[in-house]
């Protein structure tokens, strides 16, 4: 199994923390001070791991989050019901000891669900999310080094969870870093396009993962 890069989200991480750690300016208003935001918008890139595919792919992953939602009075979280869109672009090799197969997927998903921001200390805040919604898979294999390539898509519904951490770098702005986790309950059990290609279809797990960073625009 790969190991995911967690080296530069863990820099980030630090970053983040060192970050906090600069006083405000003089003069500059404290986020506290001002009326809370209701909307976001955010977008997240990085890396993406399929393990709910018997070869294991891995790639570029990706994201786009919108919510709604606040404070209630006298609670330190927040809440936010969220819609978010997904895309990773996928690729694994499968030798079967007679060829090398290679084989690509573009996996495409939506869904809803809540946010749960809660405050660490300053600007630092935890963030977890919870969705339903459902995903669509476009699978490509390449067998004996290109000499024919077959096809298949498939879907599935969706039970995802996220867990990161955000930094308010202004009140319209955070960065931040998160863990996706999504699980695929509906994706057939025997993967004929991988079994071709020489994966073995039990080898495939619960969820795909993705680490990622990004950005957050807060109205």
């Amino acid at each position: 199994m790969r190991q995911a890069p967690t080296q530069g989200l863990g820099v980030l991480v630090t970053l983040l923390l060192v970050a906090h750690s600069v006083p405000t300016q003089a003069g500059e208003p404290r986020h506290g001070s001002r009326p809370g935001t209701f909307m976001l918008a955010e977008a997240d890139l990085g890396y993406g791991l399929g393990e709910a595919f018997a070869e294991g792919p891995d790639g570029l992953a990706g994201h786009l989050t919108f919510g709604v939602g606040g404070k209630p009075r006298g609670w330190p979280l927040r809440f936010f019901g969220i819609a978010r869109l997904g895309w990773a672009a996928l690729a694994g090799d499968v030798d079967s000891g007679f060829e090398r197969s290679r084989i690509k997927r573009d996996v495409f998903s939506y869904a809803f669900g809540l946010r749960v921001i809660a405050p660490i200390v300053g600007r630092l805040r935890f963030i977890a999310d919870t969705t339903l919604g459902g995903m669509h898979v476009e699978s490509q294999a390449t067998l004996g080094g290109g000499a024919e390539r077959i096809e298949s898509d498939d879907g599935s519904f969706l039970v995802a969870f996220g867990l990161g951490l955000q930094y308010r770098m202004h009140y319209h702005f955070s960065i931040g870093v998160r863990m996706d986790i999504a699980m695929p309950t509906g994706l057939e059990t025997f993967d004929a396009l991988a079994e071709v290609a020489g994966a073995d279809s039990r080898e495939a797990g619960v969820a795909n993962l993705d680490w990622t960073l990004g950005a957050t625009l807060h109205f």
